[in-house]
């Protein structure tokens, strides 16, 4: 069956991807190459299926819902894949809030979790509003 939708809570999209921390030291970058080197094996982190913020061609996708966090060092890749998809004409309701990958302060959390509520009920349902982009 066809997907009605993507949904994609902060996302890993660019497995090759380094964040400002895993930039700052040899030994920040050799943790980030062992965990890709666990999760990935042999798998090129910029292998298409990996990664598809940098390689994928999304044409053809259906709408989607992009949740990033500001001090993510974990997941890249969100506001790449975004873009992407507005490139080829997907509707995208994007937003990003101010946590780390997967811990926020409870007002936060609240936030997100209302504006999801919002946004599935579009993309699901349908509507003729604009797509939605906060920065929070």
């Amino acid at each position: 069956p066809r997907l009605a939708a993507q949904i994609l809570v902060v996302p890993a999209l660019d497995l090759g991807g380094l964040g400002p921390f895993h930039r700052s030291s040899d030994d920040a970058r050799r943790a980030r190459a062992r965990q890709m080197q666990a999760y990935l094996g042999d798998t090129d982190p910029r292998h298409p299926l990996a990664s598809p913020a940098i390689s994928a061609n999304p044409e053809g996708l259906p709408s989607a819902v992009i949740v990033t966090a500001q001090f993510d060092e974990v997941a890249l890749g969100g506001a790449e894949w975004a873009a992407k998809l507005r490139q080829a004409g997907i509707e995208v309701r994007e937003h990003s809030y101010p946590m780390t990958h997967t811990i926020a302060e409870p007002a936060t959390s609240a936030r997100m979790a209302e504006d999801l509520a919002a946004d599935l009920a579009v993309v699901l349902v349908g509507s003729t509003s604009s797509p939605a982009v906060t920065i929070a």
